[in-house]
């Protein structure tokens, strides 16, 4: 399915859209010059829709490979070397849970960009418009059409004006939005037999990665949106030990969750 949509990517307008696609089975496939290009995948219709920006091509790599990652679509942004990023998350993920690490920034200085864009063809707009009546005005052949690029003036004034508005509401809730982060942690589990796999048989939790072992204790680390609680009741619970053996950290410091 392919449809013509004019949306100033990442906007709330393209969230909604895309999400009411994903409702009803249509999971973005490309976008190309306005043009969305959709497929049927009943699979993905309860995944959660995530839209992000980045600039690190490092980061895209790890996080296609990322097991909570369903699908990507990536889209390089005109006027400039930012990406956007449309992610289709495992259905035990929220919306609006940023995962790439830079996305905040990323966006707010995209726009940023497109603001600085928008102020330069201001500036030539009215450059163009004063030159073109000052050109119509020494011609006595041609000064009865003074008046004529005055409305064509107005007109594109009106439109970079509407524009510039929605940017600036835009960046204004960029800058004041509290971002949700999915935090790494560190999971050290103190297991007396080999090393439990747990990558697959827990990664409805989160993201897992095997650090190192250290005679029965075993480091990974896990990125979940999931409380410690939680964490630490799914894992006992499946290894058959004490939930005293599953000891959590995190990324702000050596201590334990809850330690001070």
């Amino acid at each position: 399915m392919k449809r013509l949509k004019f949306f100033f990517k990442g906007s709330l307008s393209e969230r909604k859209y895309l999400t009411a696609q994903k409702n009803k089975g249509f999971i973005l496939e490309s976008v190309h010059h306005g043009f969305y290009h959709f497929t049927k995948n009943e699979d993905l219709k309860n995944s959660s829709l995530q839209i992000e920006f980045t600039q690190s091509v490092t980061e895209l790599k790890d996080f296609a490979k990322k097991p909570f990652v369903e699908k990507t679509v990536e889209k390089d942004l005109n006027f400039s070397n930012y990406k956007i990023v449309y992610s289709y998350l495992g259905d035990y993920y929220t919306n609006n849970l940023n995962v790439l690490n830079d996305t905040s920034d990323a966006e707010a200085n995209y726009l940023k960009k497109i603001r600085k864009n928008l102020m330069i063809l201001y500036q030539l707009s009215v450059l163009f418009f004063v030159l073109l009546m000052i050109i119509l005005g020494m011609n006595e052949s041609t000064i009865s059409y003074y008046p004529v690029p005055i409305p064509f003036m107005l007109l594109t004034w009106i439109i970079l004006l509407i524009f510039g508005l929605k940017l600036t509401k835009r960046m204004h809730l960029v800058k004041n939005s509290e971002p949700s982060l999915s935090p790494e942690r560190t999971v050290i589990i103190t297991y007396e037999k080999e090393r439990p796999d747990i990558e697959s048989a827990l990664s409805y939790l989160g993201a897992w990665r095997y650090a190192t072992s250290k005679k029965c204790k075993h480091h990974y680390r896990l990125t979940s949106q999931f409380s410690e609680t939680q964490l630490k009741s799914d894992i006992s619970s499946y290894l058959d030990i004490n939930e005293e053996d599953v000891e959590i950290i995190s990324n702000f410091g050596l201590a334990p969750i809850g330690y001070f």
